[in-house]
């Protein structure tokens, strides 16, 4: 796997080996900067459930002014790590579990520009995930945030507590993307 486009463009992103985590394909990667373009551009982005951090570096490359990656898995720690190597600093590796994060993000009072979100799919199928997801990611975005979620096409997910949001979606083979703003 590699960056698409941008600054770090061709550069090999590793990672995980093993079922763990499911990275995000190059042609999924490419349709969610292809809806996001300009909106990139010194963005503070949010790589949750970063896994390889592919998301995240991608934004970097394409400008954006820093990523905050969340992962709690040690092992995909260390591949985020080692592909944040040569890269500037401009961003923060939470490794912790994503409430956590969250909660510790809102906290700062920190409010993102745009937030990929791509959690295991079987996630999804958890009583209550969704709601608490959706309870904790409103309170770390703004007017003009664009939240971006990955789900799998057999995932059912309840999208209720966005009914203040204009949502748009597409399918990519065995994938789903949201693109969630508000209205």
């Amino acid at each position: 796997m590699q960056i698409i486009a941008g600054k770090y463009r061709g550069r090999k992103i590793q990672t995980l080996k093993g079922d763990n985590t499911r990275p995000t394909l190059g042609h999924i990667r490419e349709s969610v900067f292809n809806i996001l373009q300009s909106e990139v551009e010194d963005s503070l982005f949010l790589d949750l459930f970063a896994g390889s951090g592919a998301m995240g570096i991608e934004a970097l490359s394409r400008g954006a002014e820093r990523v905050v990656f969340v992962e709690k898995n040690r092992s995909a720690i260390e591949v985020i790590l080692k592909n944040l190597e040569k890269i500037d600093d401009s961003y923060k590796v939470l490794k912790q579990d994503w409430k956590k994060a969250l909660a510790l993000l809102e906290k700062q009072n920190i409010l993102f520009d745009i937030l990929y979100v791509d959690p295991p799919y079987c996630m999804y199928n958890e009583k209550g995930f969704c709601d608490s997801l959706i309870s904790s990611l409103r309170k770390i975005i703004h007017a003009n945030s664009v939240i971006m979620l990955e789900v799998g096409v057999n995932d059912l997910i309840q999208l209720d507590q966005f009914e203040d949001f204009q949502i748009k979606t597409r399918t990519k083979g065995t994938v789903v993307l949201y693109e969630i703003r508000l209205k």
